[in-house]
């Protein structure tokens, strides 16, 4: 085991990869909402800028870019030195570093091709999954690492993952909606042009339709993890504080997205937009972690259910003091109803909206 002193530096460290990472990624999704993409025409230097302020926003990313890698690249040292047994640390630090090479490389393809939608959307997905990777090990290192049960039986887990991939796919359509300038084919919302499906032939339309359709089922995605989160909350009370978090800031990010349409694009708002995004993306990361981590007790529970198993199976009696696993009868609950899950939902939420 590791000393607790030694290991305080290193999540420190992993902590300021993370948010600087998220910095990086709001920064880099303002340079083309701001137009500020071809600032710079050459890479890496920025030797003949066409616009001032354009070429100080791109540089700027540039900057911060550069220092994440230097952070990426200190974490995946500590974790080669001090962490190879945590597979949660070890293996995501190492897998961050490949990914900002090809963020690197992506960057420049992307100003070399003047911010070609498809290299943008890709540029954006790599700079996601290299938010997750921060993320991951700057979770992992402040959680006890334990062996993952089956996936298929934990409906947390899954639902975290069905959220995160579609909070995924939501957010690259955002990208080409932006990149196509799609953002005002609907001018209404959240309806497009006065109809459920618009009856058109524009290929823009299409775009900014695509990104509600995504959107919604997205939102249903996260509710409907919401409630598992909550009805696991007495196992996993820390999952289910982030996931009230998380369908929070959706509803918000969601809100911000539909006063764009209607103020027609503020800045400050598609900044905004983009940064809930984000944050959404990268705490459903964490809840996937937290999801993965199997509970000592529900560890103790199967053990237990697998000793009395054998038991049963060779016809002996219990031990005196084991504890016979419990029957599908005999665990008969009723099932959470949605007024009590309302009610512990705006319960956590209520010290955030009373702080705004």
């Amino acid at each position: 085991m590791l000393d607790a002193i030694a290991v305080r530096p290193f999540r420190r460290l992993t902590l300021v990869t993370a948010i600087t990472t998220y910095v990086l990624g709001v920064i880099g999704g303002v340079v083309p909402v701001t137009c500020s993409g071809l600032g710079c025409l050459d890479w890496p230097l920025c030797a003949d800028p066409l616009q001032a302020e354009a070429a100080i926003l791109e540089m700027l990313h540039r900057f911060v870019a550069g220092f994440v890698s230097v952070l990426v690249i200190l974490v995946a040292i500590g974790a080669w030195k001090a962490y190879r047994q945590r597979r949660w640390i070890f293996r995501p630090a190492l897998i961050g570093v490949g990914v900002l090479i090809a963020q690197i490389l992506l960057g420049a393809i992307t100003v070399w091709l003047k911010n070609a939608p498809y290299t943008v959307a890709l540029h954006l997905g790599t700079a996601l999954t290299l938010l997750a990777c921060t993320t991951i090990v700057a979770t992992a290192v402040r959680t006890e690492e334990t062996p993952i049960g089956d996936w298929r039986h934990n409906r947390l887990l899954a639902s975290s993952l069905a959220s995160a991939l579609f909070v995924f796919l939501l957010i690259l359509v955002g990208a080409i909606v932006t990149g196509t300038n799609s953002a005002l084919a609907c001018l209404d919302w959240p309806l497009c042009q006065g109809q459920v499906l618009p009856d058109t032939t524009s290929p823009y339309v299409y775009i900014q339709f695509l990104h509600r359709l995504v959107a919604l089922i997205t939102s249903l995605v996260l509710l409907r993890t919401t409630i598992v989160a909550w009805r696991a909350r007495e196992r996993q009370h820390t999952a289910w504080v982030v996931a009230a978090l998380i369908l929070s800031l959706y509803v918000v990010q969601v809100t911000v997205g539909a006063g764009n349409v209607l103020l027609k694009l503020p800045l400050v708002l598609r900044g905004l937009h983009l940064a809930l995004a984000s944050a959404v993306w990268g705490l459903l990361v964490v809840l996937t972690v937290l999801a993965a981590q199997v509970d000592k007790s529900q560890r103790v529970g199967h053990a237990s259910a697998a000793d009395g198993s054998l038991s049963a199976r060779s016809g002996s009696a219990p031990a005196v003091g084991e504890v016979q696993p419990v029957t599908s009868q005999q665990n008969v609950q009723t099932r959470p109803q949605g007024k009590a899950m309302f009610g512990a939902y705006l319960l956590r939420v209520k010290p955030w909206i009373t702080g705004l």
